[in-house]
């Protein structure tokens, strides 16, 4: 499940993740697929293709301060391929994810399984000149959620808080 901030500005992100930088948890690459065929993500162990479940979302206007969530409990079922469509977008992405918990591993913690996740892609020379958001990295920042195990209770008072003090670290 995946929780996204609504109308955030992507252009403050360089800076934010200096700020994150005692949550950070790992970085993941990977290269993501877009063909009619379907969406296909292929890192450095295996190459899947996405099926969507969508759901309906929920607005959840002023959760805190003046931030507005969008709660989108659509997910994908994983299914493992091994070829892609000839015909076919890429892009090279990047995920930086964090969590206010990182050292608490118990599974039963609702708070170690929020994590803040920053997607960015890698752009090339010849991309440039479509790059509004460009860093000096060479990355175009794209997305910035929360993400949680699929049915997880946003209003159980733990993930609650937890959410709101990720939100406070992004004021």
């Amino acid at each position: 499940m995946k929780i996204y901030i609504n109308h955030f500005n992507l252009d403050i992100l360089p800076d934010l993740i200096k700020k994150l930088t005692e949550y950070h948890v790992k970085t993941e690459e990977y290269t993501l697929i877009y063909s009619l065929d379907g969406i296909y993500i292929i890192d450095h162990i295996s190459t899947i293709k996405l099926n969507p479940i969508d759901n309906n979302i929920i607005i959840l206007n002023n959760f805190y301060n003046d931030f507005s969530l969008i709660v989108d409990p659509s997910f994908f079922i994983v299914e493992k391929v091994v070829q892609i469509p000839s015909e076919h977008v890429t892009s090279m992405m990047k995920r930086d994810i964090f969590s206010l918990n990182k050292n608490k591993t118990n599974p039963s913690n609702k708070k170690s399984c929020i994590k803040l996740v920053i997607e960015f892609e890698n752009v090339s020379e010849d991309t440039l000149y479509l790059n509004k958001n460009k860093t000096e990295n060479d990355v175009l920042y794209k997305d910035i959620y929360f993400e949680m195990p699929n049915g997880t209770n946003i209003e159980d008072s733990l993930v609650k808080e937890e959410i709101i003090e990720f939100l406070s670290l992004l004021n």
